[in-house]
């Protein structure tokens, strides 16, 4: 998200089914970038490859 204007920066399809499911859990920005989200069974990383 693009704070300045709201809109949608960047996006991707990180997975489906349970143990993606992240039962409206916060996530975090690291200081690189990268968004970390706790899911059902762990974390996930999303970073962009640029």
């Amino acid at each position: 998200m693009d704070f300045r204007t709201g809109k949608v920066a960047w996006k991707i399809r990180a997975g489906s089914g349970g143990s993606y499911n992240d039962t409206f859990r916060a996530g975090s920005l690291g200081p690189n970038g990268t968004f970390y989200q706790n899911v059902t069974f762990g974390i996930t990383a999303l970073a962009d490859a640029h």
